[in-house]
């Protein structure tokens, strides 16, 4: 009788071994791919305990860094005396919304020297650092301070401006103590202006927006963004010190001196929506030295974690680190008008240090 050609044969049981076998090896495989994959998934966005309750002034991470480090220092900060990681967290909340609305800042063509430093060439528009506090001000502090510096180049007169009106009065783009939107900070400063600190000091916590006094508010002309080295060089040399997020590392935390650059082991924070916890400077200089018979550049900058961070509360950080942002630099031009000169005073809480 003839076999029908249309018939399906049935296997044999060697080859229904063979695939069952490769069938399981396979589905192993796949399931192994996915928990590995999901591994390194919450490795990379989730942050482990132990460096969440880590102390950032961790002894054995100082001496970590003092050991491994190049041409750069490290020590325990009082500003961060007794906070862990976790705690850093509250400083968060510092963002750039959108860098294109602001148009590009114009500069002419000018050759800027290999090394500047504005508080040489200004020295009576620089007179401290700011200790900001358990409040994430670093958004208005770097902008207003760098306004205070402005006018003060502008007109040779220093005025304190107030950071505790932007904080408490700014509800459309900034947060308070919140944090706040670096690239639209300036809007505030240009349609309703800033008294001095001496009417409203800052005391680092969301006051109401409440002040009396006299003083007329000192508004913004205009502001821009840079996006390159160069760009930021001239727009200091010419005008004065620029504001540009940084990306905060646990090792930057602990910087006493020297040039920064994160150590291999460093480790980024994340605010806890997984996103990098940024941190606002102002950009006053650069330079370059010699570190192991290599020539480092470096930006200069001023931080608000107090005068008793850093190099008296300023850093070097360099130029081609991963920690400053210089494409997202920004600067505001105060309107150019003769103000009266007002002394800042002794305020409560952590305040701005000499």
């Amino acid at each position: 009788m003839a076999t029908n050609p249309l018939r399906k044969v049935p296997p044999g049981p060697g080859r229904k071994k063979k695939r069952d076998k490769s069938f399981e090896y396979n589905l192993w495989i796949g399931s192994t791919a996915c928990v590995v994959l999901v591994g390194c998934a919450i490795a990379l966005f989730a942050p482990s305990a132990d460096l969440v309750e880590a102390l950032v002034n961790d002894p054995s991470l100082v001496a970590h860094v003092n050991r491994n480090a190049q041409g750069w220092k490290a020590a325990e900060s009082p500003f961060f005396q007794d906070w862990s990681l976790g705690d850093v967290r509250r400083l968060s909340g510092v963002k750039v919304s959108n860098a294109g609305v602001l148009a590009e800042c114009t500069l002419p063509d000018v050759t800027v020297p290999r090394s500047f430093d504005a508080r040489e060439r200004w020295p009576h528009c620089f007179s401290g650092v700011y200790d900001m506090g358990n409040c994430s001000s670093s958004w208005a502090i770097a902008a207003v301070s760098s306004m205070t510096d402005r006018l003060c180049i502008a007109q040779n007169e220093r005025l304190e401006l107030s950071v505790q009106q932007l904080l408490s009065c700014d509800q459309k783009f900034g947060k308070g103590c919140n944090g706040g939107a670096l690239d639209m900070v300036w809007n505030y400063m240009k349609e309703e202006g800033l008294v001095s600190s001496t009417c409203f000091p800052y005391k680092a916590d969301a006051l109401p927006c409440s002040f009396q006094c006299n003083e007329e508010p000192k508004r913004l002309s205009s502001a821009c963004r840079l996006s390159t080295a160069e760009q930021i060089r001239r727009e200091i040399f010419i005008n004065g010190p620029v504001v540009a997020p940084i990306v905060l590392w646990n090792d930057f935390l602990i910087y006493r001196s020297g040039i920064y650059q994160e150590t291999r082991t460093a480790t980024p924070l994340v605010e806890s929506e997984r996103e990098q916890q940024l941190h606002a400077v102002k950009i006053i200089g650069w330079g370059v030295d010699s570190v192991k018979s290599f020539q480092k550049e470096y930006w200069i900058i001023e931080n608000s974690f107090g005068k008793d961070w850093g190099e008296s509360g300023y850093a070097k950080i360099e130029l081609n680190g991963k920690i400053l942002l210089p494409e997202l630099a920004f600067a505001g031009t105060p309107m150019n008008s003769k103000v009266a000169f007002f002394n800042t005073s002794e305020t409560d809480g952590r305040n701005k240090q000499a």
